[in-house]
């Protein structure tokens, strides 16, 4: 189960990954009580390659700065999301190369898009615009 997320929530269960059927990068951000000690909140960043947990921290960055603002671009504005997974907007570099260096082998990661989330109760919750409607 490698280079992959499985995604479950009481609704469904999707997989998304290099190892899947679906191919996509994927990373996640989710906060859930800490395995180290139960009375505190652990964040969680991490992805299936380096572009995708940097798309996932874009997001943790979006949601510390404002995250009404960013939750309500995705449609869940009035939502307990605990888990939300993007995928990376890839756009090559541009300037520099070494001499030698084969075109577009740098990315840039500066924008993600959100396919999936999950609130507290393990529901699925529509990523859209507009108000939030859980997956049934």
């Amino acid at each position: 189960m490698f280079r992959q997320l499985v995604l479950a929530s009481s609704e469904e269960e999707l997989r998304i990954g290099a190892d899947t059927g679906d191919g996509r990068d994927a990373g996640f951000v989710s906060v859930s009580r800490s395995p180290f000690n139960a009375y505190q909140r652990l964040i969680w960043i991490a992805g299936v390659n380096g572009k995708a947990t940097q798309a996932a921290a874009l997001l943790l960055k979006d949601l510390v700065l404002d995250a009404a603002e960013c939750l309500g671009s995705m449609g869940l504005r009035g939502a307990n999301p605990i888990g939300c997974v993007v995928v990376p907007r890839v756009e090559p570099m541009s300037g520099g190369r070494a001499p030698g260096e084969a075109p577009y082998i740098k990315w840039w990661i500066k924008r993600y898009k959100p396919i999936w989330a999950v609130d507290d109760r393990g529901r699925s919750l529509r990523i859209a615009a507009g108000q939030p409607s859980l997956l049934e």
